[in-house]
């Protein structure tokens, strides 16, 4: 009988990264050198195998109870510059948290970011290994090459295909906020991606909607007001 190459390779990586995963949390270790198997060792079964409840009775996990926060609603406005960047994707979270601490005020709320610039672009993706951001410029430039024919071009060969890669990414993010923190998910990253090959400073204009911690107070029986 044929055995599928694929499945059993598959398969026999699974069960790797499964015992890697119980040695790590048995004896305490901690893969101080990333790779794309500690990547995925650190994910849970379901989202490394795709099982869930109907396919194979494993119980996928539960998400947290939702909470009614009541208080007076603050909001935040202001703007912040990232420091200049060569032509490429570039991992800005921990850069935007220092320019915004603020964030770590709120009890709950949502951040919205918006890039006031027509040539470069605020998306979110991979946090984890560079070379992703590596190959999302290349595929941005095979996408918009430099050498169509373009019209607009009084600002150098790049300047229209910068206009139309800030069209296809976008310049807005919006995130929610949950105990002083972003919540973005654990391989999750804000890029500024840079069209321009000598572009300053980008100015971003940042606004913060939510509930304050200060602002919270809680009934004796518990309840959060």
């Amino acid at each position: 009988m044929a055995v599928n190459s694929s499945s059993e390779k598959n398969g026999h990586t699974d069960r790797k990264m499964m015992n890697l995963e119980v040695d790590n949390q048995v004896n305490g270790k901690q893969n101080l050198k990333p790779s794309c198997s500690s990547h995925l060792v650190a994910r849970s079964p379901s989202e490394n195998t795709g099982l869930n409840q109907g396919s194979s009775g494993v119980r996928p996990p539960q998400p947290a109870p939702a909470s009614i926060l009541v208080g007076q609603n603050s909001w935040i406005n202001k703007r912040i510059y990232l420091r200049p960047q060569h032509r490429g994707v570039h991992l800005v979270t921990d850069e935007l948290m220092t320019r915004i601490p603020e964030v770590v005020d709120f009890k709950v709320g949502l951040l919205n970011l918006q890039l006031l610039h027509t040539s470069a672009s605020l998306t979110m993706n991979e946090n984890w290994d560079p070379e992703v951001r590596d190959d999302m410029e290349m595929l941005l430039n095979r996408l918009v090459p430099e050498d169509l024919q373009w019209t607009h071009s009084c600002e150098g060969p790049e300047d229209m295909p910068a206009h139309a890669k800030a069209v296809l990414l976008g310049s807005t993010l919006s995130i929610p906020i949950r105990e002083g923190e972003l919540g973005l998910g654990r391989w999750q990253g804000i890029w500024l991606c840079e069209h321009r090959e000598k572009a300053g400073s980008r100015k971003i204009a940042v606004t913060i909607q939510g509930l304050q911690k200060e602002n919270i107070r809680v009934t004796e029986d518990g309840v959060v007001l």
